[in-house]
């Protein structure tokens, strides 16, 4: 009788220990669940921040209308930049991508927002006119499509704007220009394989006018 007494202290010794461990493992299993909810939230809350920033960024530079189409650290100098629109309806049938009046791309400065792209009537950056050999000063204009890719022409990761000039007669739509940032000169600039010389284009200050 004293062996098996003694065996059933073992085992509610043994029983004992089991739930403490259960108990030690739930504890830390639920502080972790606490530290990845946690630290979700805060992401969360840093992505609403951010979002918001580039919001009003957006709204400063188009008015109340303006739309964010890209808010983020679009390029690898970790800089928080927006994409921001005035969107429109397609002049025409068959058009999949977002269609804008105006366009900007905006960079988060130490004080301010420095305006790195502008779309109107033509595409710009501070040093001049991009895509264009002249400006055609007959041509209809509808305003751009914009298309968003991950890679330039040449297939280095990049993030890269696509913009067509629309004059809002189909059989008239320019082909597209391709814009990405140019980190040696520190600006967004036209990036083509198609025409010499390969790669990025330099802007023209004052082009002519046809």
């Amino acid at each position: 009788m004293k062996r098996y007494g003694t065996i059933l202290k073992a085992l509610k010794a043994l029983a004992r220990c089991t739930v403490v461990a259960c108990l030690l493992c739930l504890s830390t299993q639920s502080g972790a669940m606490l530290q990845v909810i946690a630290s979700t939230s805060k992401t969360s809350d840093a992505g609403k921040r951010q979002f918001e920033k580039c919001q009003a960024a957006a709204k400063d530079a188009l008015g109340e209308h303006a739309e964010v189409l890209k808010c983020g650290t679009l390029n690898n100098s970790g800089v928080l930049e927006v994409v921001a629109a005035i969107r429109k309806e397609p002049s025409h049938r068959g058009v999949t991508s977002i269609v804008v009046s105006q366009l900007v791309v905006l960079r988060q400065g130490r004080y301010d927002w420095d305006k790195a792209l502008t779309v109107s009537h033509q595409i710009s950056n501070s040093a001049g006119y991009i895509g264009i050999d002249y400006i055609d000063d007959s041509a209809g204009f509808w305003g751009y499509s914009v298309q968003f890719h991950d890679h330039r022409a040449d297939g280095k990761a990049a993030f890269v704007l696509s913009l067509r000039y629309m004059s809002g007669e189909k059989d008239k739509d320019e082909f597209p220009v391709d814009v990405a940032w140019n980190e040696t000169v520190g600006r967004y600039e036209e990036f083509s394989m198609n025409n010499e010389p390969l790669g990025f284009k330099p802007e023209l200050k004052n082009p002519p006018h046809h």
